[in-house]
Order: structure tokens, then sequence, then C-alpha cells
């Protein structure tokens, strides 16, 4: 009898993969022999059921005819040859095979209690099946590491759930083969195949019974509502203000503000003042943001709740929904409210009417004081020592001195300037 001899297994998996073996010869049981050869070891298998035409194909791809050796093995069927290689261990669909006498239930007891899903069993002559999803790692390694008669074993990819190989291992040709309905392929790590006729695979709550012990019934009891206080704590960034709260040297921040601070921004503000007229309270608002700062306490609104403010570097605590502090604090109506934290450290709610606002520049009064200009004139003074006029009535007349003031008052055609003869 002539075989085909393939230089390794490999060559034999290609084969089968690229459909040089026909599928219904695939499946039958076959003879094969592994013979040392120059590069590991060449496999011989049986050339029965293959055509010349097929044989002649798989010659031109490299194999060769050659006679079977002596007492050679059998596998079930081609892919069988090929033994399985070693692969990541994956846990998420996991059939279990226990032989061990009266097991199986237990070890479905303690996958269902570590927690194992859809935890599935069934019997065959010989022992019990389980089969879960995403078992436990305790269980899997137990079945891996323990006694030989408990195995575990993963589906085969690209296969029916009919095909199963030992867990940690994979075999590439065996993706054409299809178990007969209702069993069950198994091939271990060694590349031996066992074919299993278990019974229906049913759920393990059919075989469990669960006790659970019933606690008296116990009558509700309504517990007493908790009161928490909410308090202001420091925020990451600080918000641009809009609302001041000057609560000291009031008259002085008002006098300075209006001293200092230009008529355009001077038009966005509206103050509302409470309280003692020589110490009052002021509340200065304005309609956009601006980078003025009045001096007090500085407030910025809430995001969700416009007419609350809150101090422009604090933040809520704790941070419960606009529609929680919406209840607390009160409104929407026609007031604007702010927090205010009490010397006491609590944080207390004011408030005040829209209308009650003004604007800031009705509050401010110009002056100045009225003063009326002369004109200034040039003076003309004359010093009377400075030059004597002598006047004399006839010229053998003693002489008189006359002071220049009074040239102006001597008229008439009986006077007249005379000089003294030397």
């Amino acid at each position: 009898m002539s075989g085909l001899r393939f230089e390794n297994e490999a060559a034999v998996a290609t084969a089968l993969g690229a459909a040089l073996i026909p599928p219904d010869v695939a499946v039958r049981r076959v003879r094969f022999a592994r013979v040392p050869s120059d590069v590991g070891s060449a496999v011989i298998i049986e050339a029965t059921g293959l055509s010349a035409s097929q044989i002649t194909a798989l010659e031109h791809f490299g194999a060769a005819t050659v006679p079977m050796p002596l007492s050679p093995s059998t596998a079930p069927f081609w892919a069988a040859i090929v033994r399985p290689r070693k692969s990541p261990l994956t846990c998420e669909s996991v059939l279990f095979v226990d032989r061990r006498k009266s097991m199986g239930l237990s070890l479905a007891t303690e996958l269902v209690v570590k927690g194992g899903e859809r935890v599935e069993l069934a019997s065959f002559e010989g022992g019990a099946l389980v089969r879960a999803t995403r078992p436990s790692h305790y269980v899997v390694q137990k079945a891996l590491d323990g006694d030989s008669r408990l195995r575990a074993y993963a589906p085969c990819a690209g296969t029916n759930s009919g095909v199963w190989i030992a867990l940690g291992h994979a075999h590439d040709a065996l993706t054409g083969i299809r178990a007969a309905p209702g069993d069950l392929v198994l091939v271990d790590g060694d590349g031996g195949v066992e074919v299993l006729h278990p019974s229906e695979f049913r759920a393990v709550w059919n075989h469990l019974e669960i006790v659970l012990e019933q606690a008296p019934a116990k009558a509700p009891i309504t517990l007493p509502r908790r009161t928490i206080a909410l308090t202001l704590r420091r925020a990451v960034t600080t918000k641009v203000p809009t609302l001041w709260v000057v609560r000291e040297n009031t008259i002085r921040a008002m006098e300075e503000l209006a001293e200092n601070t230009p008529e355009s921004i001077l038009r966005r503000l509206s103050f509302v003042a409470w309280g003692e007229r020589t110490s009052p309270t002021v509340a200065i608002r304005t309609d956009m943001p601006t980078s003025l700062f009045p001096g007090g306490d500085a407030y910025a609104p809430l995001a969700e709740l416009p007419d609350v403010f809150i101090p422009a570097d604090r933040r809520i605590h704790p941070p419960v929904w606009s529609d929680r502090l919406r209840d607390v604090v009160g409104g929407p109506d026609d007031r604007i409210r702010w927090l205010h934290t009490q010397e006491n450290g609590a944080v207390a709610v004011e408030s005040a009417r829209l209308v009650d606002f003004s604007p800031l520049l009705d509050w401010i009064e110009l002056s100045a004081e009225t003063s009326v200009m002369q004109t200034w004139v040039r003076a003309v003074t004359f010093e009377p020592s400075a030059f004597e006029i002598f006047v004399g009535v006839k010229a053998d007349a003693s002489v008189q001195r006359i002071s220049p003031l009074a040239i102006g008052m001597l008229t008439g055609p009986t006077f007249r300037n005379a000089w003294p003869q030397m």
C-alpha cells in the first residue's frame, strides 16, 4: 500500500486548509506514520480514497508517493494527525470533563458559588460534563494541575460547538471538522482524539435546590430627617463679580467710588442701602462684568440660578442640584439673593428687591463756587520829593516854595511859573 510523504505536520495542515484533501476523505479514519527526516519528523499518510489526479496535485505541492511503513498508527480523521500547539489560556467558555465518581454535581456547585455564568450539566458513559461561561480561574487551574480525571477544554475557533481542544492549546487543522449531531469531539494536548455521546445539557438550576432562611418580617420605621447646613468653601477659580456688599466704612467707600470712577462705569451701577444713615450697609450692582472693585464683599451669580449670588471666590457645599438649592434660598421673584457667611460661621440668605436699586449717579451731586473777576488797571504814581517848583507873584517879591501837588490848583492869569534869579 502506497502513501503520501509530507515533510512535516505543518504541510499536512496546509494541505487540509487549502482543500487539497477532499472533505469527504479528510473526515475518514486514516492510517499514518511518523518517520525521521533531515529537518525533523516527516509524516506518511495512507492515500486510500484519493484519486490519481488528486495525488498528482499533492505531488506538485511537494508531497511524495512512498510505500507505507509497517505498523502504522490510526487517526479518526486526517486533522487528528497534526498535533496541537500551545496557545494563550482563554476562559470565556470552558468544558469540564469529570471522570471522578459522583463529582460532577459538586463541580457544578463550586462553579456557581465562585461566580461562574451559565453553568450546564450533562452526562456520558464514564463521567459528567460541566459547561460554564467565564468560570472561576481557581477551578480552571485546579483542572489543569490536579487530578488527571478532571480535564478542561475550550471550543475550537471556526468550528461548531461539538469540537473542543485541551485548554491552553490551538489546532489550525481542526477548523473544518464538524462533529456529528449530539456528539462531542475532544482533542487532548498531545493530539489524542476522543468522541463522546453525552446526554442533553441542562442548566445547573434544574439540579440544585436553593434554600433560603426566611427572616421574620419587620415593620418599617420612619427615620428623622437630617438637617445639613449649607457652607461656602473656597473655589478653585475666582469668578467675575457683578454685585458688591459694603458693610464697613460705607460712606467713605461710596465717596471714593464717586470721586475716582469714570462716569462710563458709574452709569452701569445701581445701589440700595439699609440700616443706620450714618453707617448703612450698601449693595452695589452692575449690569455687566467690570474690573471695578468698590470694596466690601464681591459676589458672582450662579450659572444655574442667575438671581442667586455667592462670594466670587467660593462654592456651595454640599454640591446640591439647583432645584434643591432653590427650595432653600427661595424665589424666583422680584428679588435678588446672596449668601453671606455670618460671624458664627452659618450661611444666611440676604435679599433686596430689584425695584429698590437706584442709579448711583442720582446720589452724586456736582458743585462749584462762583467768583466775580475784576479787570486789572495799571497805576501811575509820582514821587513828590523828586523835584520842587518855585512860584512868585512879582520878580522882587519873596520866593514861595510850592509842592508839585499844588500845581493843578494854580490856575488863572495872575499866576506864572518863575525861577529865582541868581
